[in-house]
């Protein structure tokens, strides 16, 4: 059985191959009926040409079936050679102006059912729609960020930043329609719509996918969800930069709600895309500065450097007169000054 996206690449190159014969044969009646009028009708005093440009006027009223009749055709030959220009000129005309009008639709088509080849660049890529998929969108999107689902299904959202291109990270053809080679981060959640697959099975498929995104595109930042945490080594060897294993970031959660319940609902808060307390990077150009000064630069009213980010993972916030070398800033940002709900 053909598949409907195979119908429609097949369509879409014949409508293509219709699009380029119709605008060339709409140049070349241009051209010959501006030359061929000129040359018969100039000759002729009483005529209305006598010019290129003049001939050419009359070509384009008389293809687009305007006809204002301000330039007039005297000559016989000049009559008969306009009754073959009318003929051949209106029909490719219109040949040209029903192609538009396809391919205009057949994009819409295709960008409905994720069949287009996505033309945004520095964007994020979100891979399979998990349970969380939604909320992970629609928090991209917050931030003004572009988007492309790749996926089997269309998500539920519409936005002029979000691309859809049905398909699997498994197929290397898929992630080049989603743009990957000019993505900046990809977002890869495990596919557990397939029955009869294991968690071990399915968190192979997600590292794989990885794999081919870092083929593809070395410098893209990768982020994997897994279902299993023993998996996560397998991860770390292939080079994915972010891991997140379902289940763990929650445990702990529970455990420092039982053990030490404020601190439980403060990284709460923290996580949730709403809540009054958010964590930020920021990188700044001021290289050579003391921390000091980057702290009294930086640190507004409710807001406080807590970590930075080096070449060797994230470290203590550092002393006031140490140098600043250019690394990334953690900023623990309190929205409001009203107190959080614990």
């Amino acid at each position: 059985m053909v598949s409907i996206s195979a119908l429609l690449d097949n369509f879409k190159k014949l409508l293509r191959d219709n699009l380029w014969r119709a605008a060339f044969l709409s140049i070349l009646v241009v051209i010959y009926s501006t030359i061929s009028e000129y040359l018969i009708e100039n000759p002729i005093a009483s005529s209305g040409i006598h010019s290129l440009f003049e001939s050419l006027w009359w070509t384009m009223q008389t293809i687009t079936t305007v006809g204002y009749g301000d330039v007039t055709i005297i000559g016989t030959y000049g009559k008969l050679n306009a009754m073959i220009i009318m003929i051949f000129g209106i029909g490719s005309f219109s040949f040209l102006l029903v192609s538009i009008a396809a391919e205009i639709l057949e994009t819409r088509i295709l960008k409905r059912i994720g069949g287009r080849v996505t033309r945004m660049r520095d964007h994020v890529i979100v891979c399979n729609y998990g349970s969380n998929g939604k909320d992970v969108l629609e928090s991209i999107l917050r931030e003004k960020e572009s988007v492309v689902y790749l996926g089997s299904s269309k998500p539920p959202l519409e936005n002029d930043k979000l691309d859809f291109v049905n398909g699997s990270p498994l197929e290397e053809e898929d992630l080049k329609k989603a743009g990957v080679i000019t993505a900046k981060r990809v977002v890869i959640f495990p596919d557990e719509k397939s029955s009869g697959k294991n968690p071990n099975a399915i968190d192979a498929e997600t590292i794989l996918s990885a794999m081919n995104v870092k083929r593809l595109n070395p410098q893209a930042f990768i982020i994997v969800e897994l279902i299993n945490e023993g998996n996560s080594t397998h991860a770390q060897k292939g080079g994915i930069q972010e891991i997140i294993v379902r289940g763990k970031l929650s445990s702990y959660l529970i455990m420092k709600s039982i053990s030490e319940g404020n601190v439980g609902k403060f990284i709460q808060n923290i996580l949730e895309p709403k809540g009054q307390v958010e964590i930020n990077e920021l990188t700044l150009s001021d290289i050579g500065k003391t921390y000091g000064e980057i702290y009294e630069s930086v640190e507004t009213q409710n807001k406080r450097t807590i970590a930075v980010v080096g070449k060797q993972g994230i470290l203590p916030r550092p002393s006031g007169d140490s140098k600043y070398n250019g690394e990334t800033l953690l900023i623990l940002n309190f929205k409001s000054n009203q107190s959080i709900n614990v």
